[in-house]
């Protein structure tokens, strides 16, 4: 199963269409893509566009919550984007030394989760459906819900993808 997300960033964050198989099932809202030098702030950049790997995550901060908002959660995982190149992608590393085997900091994780503003996320990719201009979701918990009962089994398979595209 992949999922796809089609980016059109702006100014201040990175708006997208996000699809399950072809199927697009709501909207998705992450940091600003890096343009310029002073835009490569640690943990505050989209991942770059590539195809990785969704593994389910049991641990972490965003998980405790997230299980409370979305009981299944508890018992799937939430859904953790792997293989992230941290040589590639140096701006969400905060610190190398600190690199897990999938490249990104190790106490960076990058998710799909609620949220409904660039406030709500780190690096991650938060899920909404309906859009409130460019740089806000609305219906966050709805939206996950829907992707999470697509996803959740093959995501515990190992069978789940992303891939993150510009428009």
């Amino acid at each position: 199963m992949e999922i796809k997300v089609i980016r059109e960033s702006n100014d201040i964050a990175t708006p997208g269409q996000f699809s399950v198989d072809g199927a697009q099932l709501c909207y998705s809202l992450e940091p600003k893509t890096p343009k310029t030098d002073a835009d490569r702030i640690a943990g505050k950049c989209c991942v770059p566009v590539g195809k990785y790997i969704v593994k389910p995550r049991f641990e972490g901060e965003v998980f405790e919550w997230m299980k409370k908002l979305v009981p299944d959660v508890a018992k799937w995982g939430i859904p953790h984007i792997m293989n992230i190149p941290g040589v590639d992608y140096p701006y969400w590393c905060e610190n190398s030394e600190k690199s897990d085997p999938y490249g990104i900091s190790a106490d960076r994780f990058v998710l799909l989760h609620i949220g409904n503003s660039i406030d709500d996320t780190l690096g991650c990719c938060l899920l909404g459906l309906e859009r409130v201009g460019q740089n806000k979701l609305q219906r966050s918990t709805d939206a996950f819900n829907r992707v999470f009962a697509q996803i959740k089994q093959p995501m515990r398979d190992g069978t789940l993808t992303i891939e993150y595209v510009e428009k």
